[in-house]
């Protein structure tokens, strides 16, 4: 299923993994997040839990539940190197997904470019930044 917010012309999409409902835990709809991970991120996501394991991760699901209009979401992460599951019921936080929304459509809105993190172009983590390409043209 597709999720689709639009504020004053700049649209945001994203596929939720599916919505869930009839679970021993509760009878309401959940929001489903599918994940999969390596041994070693799947030890940090035991010892912190999935809100505190990856911020993106967490924006994503906040923010398709609330457009889904749902209150519930129901994450599962398999370890990719021993199928071990983690499974996690979180309650929807309207205030946090508010937030990270208007922080997306205010820098998508800018006029100008953030500023770089790294000072110049051969810095150690410019080289490997997904948006090298983009920050650094000649």
């Amino acid at each position: 299923m597709e999720v689709l917010v639009d504020h004053n012309g700049y649209a945001i999409t994203g596929h939720i993994d599916g919505e869930i409902s009839g679970l021993m835990e509760s009878g309401k709809t959940h929001l489903l997040e599918i994940k999969s991970s390596s041994n070693k991120r799947f030890a940090e996501l035991l010892k912190i839990g999935y809100e505190r394991w990856d911020e993106k991760y967490k924006a994503q699901i906040h923010i398709y539940a609330v457009l889904r209009k749902l209150k519930r979401i129901l994450v599962v992460v398999y370890n990719k190197d021993n199928s071990e599951l983690y499974t996690e019921r979180i309650t929807v936080s309207h205030d946090y997904a508010t937030k990270k929304l208007e922080s997306a459509f205010t820098a998508i809105a800018r006029a100008y470019a953030p500023a770089r993190k790294c000072p110049t172009a051969s810095w150690f983590e410019a080289k490997w930044c997904n948006y090298y390409k983009e920050c650094w043209k000649p």
